[in-house]
């Protein structure tokens, strides 16, 4: 596992925790951070699409950083480009901050 990976799972983890305090994902009707279409204006989640054809690239953005999974988050991550430490606290800070 790359080092990203490792921190950007938890980083997207703490995100939905967040989302389902807030109620935004309904843990009771098994919704996940892999399974919602949210945009907040600052980040974007979407579900892995099942098309043979899929609409979009990724199932995570924010600003430029494009996350994508395989079914659901942590299995077969990708991302755009590499990401510094520094991008992955701003990260976690302005899409906690936003919902």
């Amino acid at each position: 596992m790359r080092e990203w990976e490792f921190h950007i799972e938890h980083i997207l983890r703490a995100i939905e925790t967040k989302m389902v305090m807030k109620g935004i994902i309904d843990w009771d009707n098994a919704e996940s951070i892999s399974s919602i279409d949210y945009d907040n204006g600052v980040f974007e989640i979407h579900p892995y699409d099942w098309s043979d054809n899929p609409t979009r690239d990724y199932n995570f953005k924010w600003r430029d950083i494009k996350v994508r999974w395989y079914k659901y988050l942590g299995r077969g991550m990708e991302i755009n480009r590499d990401i510094s430490k520094s991008e992955m606290l701003q990260l976690l800070d302005e899409c906690i901050n936003s919902v």
